[in-house]
C-alpha cells in the first residue's frame, strides 16, 4: 500500500464585486443675489466623479442617485441630475432659491451622491460621496 497525502485546494472563483469612487474633495460654492436664485454644477466643485468596479462577474451597469442630507434653511433643490447610468457622473446641478433673503445671509447644505454598480450575476456594490454646499446671498 502506498499512501499519498496532499492538499486539495478549491478554486477561489471570482472576487466579490466592489466599487470605489475617484473624486476630488471640495465644496460647491453658490453666490447669488437677494430675491433671486442661482445654480451650480457639481462639475464646477469637484469635476466628474468616476466609479471603478472590480471583481464580480463583469458586464457592469452603473446607477447614480443623490439625496439631500441637510439644508439648514430649505433653500436648496436639485435643478438637473444629468446622465446617471455611466461610470462617470458630473451632471448634478443644485439650485439655491434666495427669494426670501435680503442679502448678507449664508446657507449650508449637504447631498449624498451614491453610485450602485450591478454585475451580470445581479451582485451589487455601493459607494458614496458627500457634497457640501455653501450658499451666500449678496
Amino acid at each position: 500500500f502506498h499512501w499519498y497525502f496532499g492538499v486539495v485546494q478549491a478554486s477561489a472563483g471570482a472576487a466579490a464585486l466592489s466599487l470605489s469612487l475617484d473624486v476630488t474633495s471640495g465644496d460647491l460654492e453658490l453666490n447669488g443675489p437677494a430675491g433671486g436664485s442661482v445654480t451650480g454644477a457639481i462639475a464646477d466643485a469637484v469635476g466628474a466623479i468616476t466609479a471603478t468596479a472590480s471583481g464580480g462577474a463583469g458586464g457592469n451597469s452603473f446607477a447614480w442617485t443623490n439625496t439631500e442630507l441637510a439644508d439648514d434653511d430649505g433653500v436648496f433643490s436639485v435643478s438637473a441630475t444629468g446622465t446617471t447610468n455611466q461610470a462617470a457622473y458630473d451632471g448634478l446641478v443644485i439650485a439655491m432659491d434666495t427669494s426670501g433673503d435680503s442679502g448678507g445671509e449664508a446657507h449650508g447644505g449637504q447631498y449624498r451622491i451614491r453610485c450602485t454598480v450591478t454585475d451580470s450575476a445581479s451582485a451589487t456594490a455601493t459607494a458614496d460621496f458627500t457634497l457640501n454646499i455653501n450658499g451666500n446671498v449678496e
